[in-house]
């Protein structure tokens, strides 16, 4: 996951991809002949992009694997709970 959320931040910093464009990306990666993703499943729902979540906050989300998630961010709990209706997102 190291790479792709290094692919994301160049595609967004350097080459000015919208968030769109980095999940279908990512999605053409994940469809590729060939091409073997560690845990694709949570890097796609991670592109999860396009609901305005940055990849970084999407990614530990996607790859949760209870029903609720911690975190002191108090914004991401706001942001995260449509693209992730399935976890309940709590500040401790």
């Amino acid at each position: 996951m190291t790479v792709a959320m290094q692919t994301e931040r160049v595609r967004r910093s350097t080459y000015r991809y919208t968030r769109r464009q980095i999940a279908m990306a990512f999605d053409a990666i994940a469809d590729s002949e060939g091409v073997v993703v560690e845990r694709a499943d949570n890097l796609l729902e991670a592109a999860a992009l396009r609901s305005g979540l940055d990849f970084a906050d999407a990614r530990p989300l996607a790859g949760c694997a209870t029903t609720q998630f911690e975190t002191f961010d108090t914004e991401l709990q706001t942001r995260a709970s449509a693209p992730f209706a399935r976890l309940e997102v709590i500040t401790p």
